[in-house]
């Protein structure tokens, strides 16, 4: 996964429209002390991407709760079938090499495979 950069980032419409018509190569949940955000690579660029807002592009959208955000797909991806969720290890939330890199996981779990 890359590194947040606000240059490598999707709105949610941008991202509805691009799981419409086929583009979403990889669709990662990751966590936070925050919560959890989304990081999708398209199948026609080879940067990560990370889902934000309209009016707030300098930082990742944050969803406090995996519920909200599996709903929040469901109901505006139904498109997406495929999800890797990357969760951190409770023993490691609030150590040193978390807090250097606030969006990387420490801990990686694949849902929706067949």
């Amino acid at each position: 996964m890359s590194d947040w950069n606000p240059e490598n980032a999707i709105t949610e419409s941008e991202l509805e429209f691009a799981a419409k018509n086929g583009a979403i190569e990889k669709f990662n949940i990751f966590q936070n002390e925050d919560g959890f955000y989304i990081v999708v690579r398209l199948n026609w660029r080879a940067e990560d991407l990370h889902v934000v807002t309209r009016r707030e592009r300098s930082f990742p959208k944050i969803w406090v709760g995996i519920s909200r955000l599996i709903n929040h797909i469901q109901n505006k991806l139904p498109w997406i079938t495929e999800i890797a969720l990357h969760i951190l290890r409770k023993e490691n939330a609030s150590s040193s090499h978390y807090k250097a890199n606030k969006y990387r996981p420490l801990r990686t779990n694949v849902l929706g495979q067949k």
